[in-house]
This record gives C-alpha cells, sequence and structure tokens, in this order.
C-alpha cells in the first residue's frame, strides 16, 4: 500500500416500531442518502470512491432499527469528511428530500418489485414472512411505495438524530 487508508462507519439505532411503513421509509431514507452523498463526497470533494449506507427495520429481537454509513479515504481527510456526512444527514432531518431524489427511489423500488415477483428468491422470503412471521409484505407494497413523501423520509431522519443513538468508528493506520 503506497497511499494510506481509512475507513470510517457512523452507526445509528435505536428504537422503532417494525411497520411496513417504516422498513420502507427506511429503505427510502437509505437509498436517498446515498445518492446525496455520492454527490456531496465523491463527486464535490474526492474524498472516496463512494459512501455506502445500509439501514433497516426490525422486529426481532426487539423492535429496532439500525443505519449504517461507511467509507473508506485518505486518513489526513477523515475529519473533513465525516463532518459533511454528518451535516448532510442533519440536512435531511431538517429539509428532507427534495422531490426528483423521492420520485427516483420510488421509480427504482416498483421496478425492483415488479422484476422480482419473477424470482425464487424473493416469493420464498415473501412466503417465509407470511407464515413463519405472520407479515404480509406483498400485498400493498406498490400503493404504500407509492404514498411515502419527502416529509415521511423527513421525519424518520429527525427521529433517529433526535434519538442521539450513534457510534461512529474510525479506522486508519498506526502513526
Amino acid at each position: 500500500m503506497e497511499q494510506p487508508s481509512g475507513t470510517e462507519v457512523i452507526y445509528y439505532s435505536g428504537e422503532i416500531e417494525p411497520t411496513q411503513k417504516n422498513v420502507l421509509t427506511m429503505s427510502y431514507l437509505s437509498q436517498i442518502l446515498r445518492m446525496v452523498y455520492t454527490e456531496e463526497v465523491r463527486e464535490k470533494e474526492g474524498g472516496t470512491y463512494g459512501v455506502s449506507v445500509s439501514g433497516g427495520v426490525s422486529g426481532k429481537p426487539e423492535n429496532n432499527y439500525s443505519l449504517t454509513i461507511r467509507f473508506n479515504m485518505s486518513p489526513d481527510r477523515r475529519e473533513e469528511l465525516a463532518a459533511i456526512i454528518v451535516r448532510e444527514f442533519e440536512k435531511m432531518a431538517a429539509a428532507g428530500p427534495v422531490e426528483e431524489q423521492v420520485e427516483k427511489t420510488r421509480s427504482y423500488m416498483l421496478k425492483t418489485f415488479e422484476e422480482n415477483k419473477k424470482k425464487n428468491g424473493a416469493w420464498m422470503r415473501w412466503l417465509q414472512a407470511y407464515y413463519i412471521d405472520g407479515e404480509n409484505n406483498y400485498d400493498g407494497y406498490e400503493e404504500l411505495v407509492k404514498s411515502i413523501t419527502a416529509e415521511d423520509i423527513r421525519q424518520l431522519a429527525k427521529f433517529i438524530i433526535e434519538q442521539g443513538n450513534f457510534i461512529e468508528v474510525s479506522m486508519v493506520p498506526a502513526e
């Protein structure tokens, strides 16, 4: 390795009702943050090849959510880039996403749903959720995806920030 490299992980977690709407709103939030971070951190700052954003809502073992933001960078840019990540998340909680981001995400989710209808793995997940967990994640999916608004996404981001449950882990080479 000629150039030193580090990894930054920002992890939010807390309690939330595992409703289908919360699950889908978290999916919207994760995908939109990925778009924002690609633009702000990769394109504008040239600070990383990409920012990974992964969010989920679960009822097992307890009602909870997690949101993980991860990126690699030069160690000397860690603080600067982490500050951009936090700033943009706070902006999302204050103003919400722009409608173009919501529509792009909605279109992607509906397209993926249509494609998944042709795949055995998706049907296995839907059937398992239905028969084992008692959750119907198939019926009404499209209507629910279409019903989620920029305000719903803003409210979820605000909820996550207000809980104040996060940890930031920096992995950089020893000096």
